[in-house]
């Protein structure tokens, strides 16, 4: 059921090392960390009404955050490199893992990603 969401909070949730792991290395992984987020929650608009205040106020904290970074004035927050060195990033790591925390999930890393990437 939550599947993505799940997979998305927890990549999200990890140190750039782990999130670097969890993809090709061709690939853009900062951007690739915001596209499964979007996608994830798309997933889970029919599941909301099971879902309790908290859990759906700490997915929205996030996805406000995460769309206040978002667009090309901000294009150094979604580089690999952003992922070590940006403050923006560690917010967004614990944002994610207070979404964890809510639905009661331990914050470890998810395996990796099992979409196709071509280069």
């Amino acid at each position: 059921m939550l599947e993505r969401f799940r997979w998305s909070v927890m990549a999200l949730a990890q140190p750039a090392n782990i999130q670097k792991e969890l993809f090709p290395n061709f690939v853009a992984i900062a951007d690739e960390l915001a596209l499964n987020w979007e996608d994830a929650l798309q997933d889970i608009d029919k599941y909301k009404d099971l879902m309790s205040d908290e859990q759906i106020s700490s997915i929205n904290d996030l996805d406000r955050y995460i769309e206040s970074i978002s667009g090309p004035q901000n294009i150094e927050f979604w580089t690999n490199d952003a992922l070590e060195s940006r403050p923006e990033w560690d917010k967004i790591r614990k944002l994610s893992a207070v979404i964890a925390n809510k639905f009661m999930w331990p914050i470890s890393p998810p395996p990796k990603s099992e979409d196709i990437y071509l280069q």
